[in-house]
């Protein structure tokens, strides 16, 4: 089977959340490129096993170092390990390369969990400006409202990062 085979397959299999398998397949590859390292960091992450998606994810980068998903995921890890500075680094650095939302709401969460308000509505509303329906992002923004007791902004972005819930009938149904 071809290394790309092998890496469609592993990725198939982490999008099932069917991590060990896709890390089984990925252990056929006979030399790693940045590909099968991102996945591996990525799976790795999402076992919580933050020492070995960061190992990956550097090797990954060492390999490609403009690679903007690499860049966002390191600076997800990074955060998570508390080098905040390395985060926003990679997230300005991801952000230049290829303007994603996620990248771009990532950094303004990173501003919001410091308590810059000013810095994180700027990246909050730059997300938006791309996807104004992007469910994170309005999620995250309507938090930030909230927080500086704009509740009318908040609710109004809350409601469009999660939608309203009804209840009736001991049942419920998702209002959007």
């Amino acid at each position: 089977m071809s290394t790309d085979s092998l890496l469609e397959e592993a990725l198939n299999l982490y999008n099932s959340n069917k991590f060990e398998s896709s890390i089984k397949v990925l252990q056929k590859i006979k030399v790693h490129d940045y590909k099968s390292h991102l996945l591996l960091g990525m799976i790795y992450y999402s076992q919580n096993k933050i020492n070995l998606s960061e190992e990956n994810l550097n090797l990954a980068y060492e390999l490609h170092n403009e690679h903007p998903i690499i860049l966002h995921y390191r600076a997800i890890v990074s955060r998570k390990k508390g080098n905040i500075n390395q985060a926003k680094s990679d997230l300005l650095k991801a952000i230049k390369i290829d303007n994603r939302i996620e990248s771009i709401s990532e950094l303004g969460r990173i501003y919001f969990d410091e308590n810059n308000i000013t810095e994180a509505k700027k990246y909050f509303e730059m997300a938006l400006k791309i996807d104004s329906n992007h469910k994170k992002t309005n999620l995250r923004l309507g938090n930030m409202f909230m927080r500086i007791n704009d509740y009318k902004k908040g609710i109004k972005h809350i409601r469009a990062g999660t939608g309203m819930i009804r209840f009736k009938d001991k049942k419920f149904e998702i209002i959007k």
